[in-house]
């Protein structure tokens, strides 16, 4: 099995619901990256094929990246492009950004809202949608523009924390803000 097949499949299967006992309360994350259990020694050594992006020099960290290559002998989750994935000077996982192309805000947020506990969850019928989750110490957000594309962001709180310490109050004025901020923080000009 291919790194595109295993990582397209992870969004899927771990937001779905259709597990039961220990398994319905699954860890924050993927199948294959999960908060609080993959290093960057586990990781590399489950998807060699991630590319190595570099160190985010703000954080600390090195970002991988995985790219799903659509061909016949692949399954992946339909329209799952890149996820990008950071890890922090300790090797362990700080933050992920799933990027589809299209719009799955519907399925995925679906998946999102039965895993995890939502705290924000905007569906205008015109405008960006917008979901903010949480569980286990890591914020999860979902984000589709209007006709644009959906994308799924995990960071720790205290990651997160962390960023925002920093930060003038008034230079973010909504959570749109907030999250291309945070994203811009973790995987610059990616």
């Amino acid at each position: 099995m291919t790194i595109g097949n295993v990582l397209s499949v992870l969004l899927l299967i771990s937001s779905s619901c259709f597990f039961s006992g220990p398994l319905s309360a699954a860890e924050t994350g993927t199948l294959t990256v999960r908060f609080g259990h993959t290093t960057e020694d586990t990781f590399k050594a489950r998807h060699p094929d991630a590319i190595n992006r570099g160190f985010n020099e703000n954080l600390k960290g090195t970002i991988y990246q995985v790219s799903y290559k659509v061909s016949p002998d692949s399954f992946h989750f339909d329209g799952m492009r890149n996820v990008f994935i950071l890890f922090d000077q300790n090797k362990n996982l700080m933050a992920m950004h799933i990027q589809f192309d299209g719009d799955y805000s519907g399925l995925v947020g679906a998946f999102l809202a039965k895993k995890y506990t939502a705290i924000i969850n905007r569906k205008p019928l015109v405008g960006t949608r917008y979901m903010e989750l949480f569980n286990k110490g890591v914020s999860i957000y979902m984000r589709t523009r209007l006709f644009s594309n959906t994308s799924v962001f995990y960071i720790t709180i205290d990651e997160k924390n962390k960023i925002l310490e920093n930060t003038p109050a008034n230079s973010i004025s909504d959570e749109n803000e907030l999250l291309d901020f945070l994203i811009e923080q973790c995987f610059p000009k990616l």
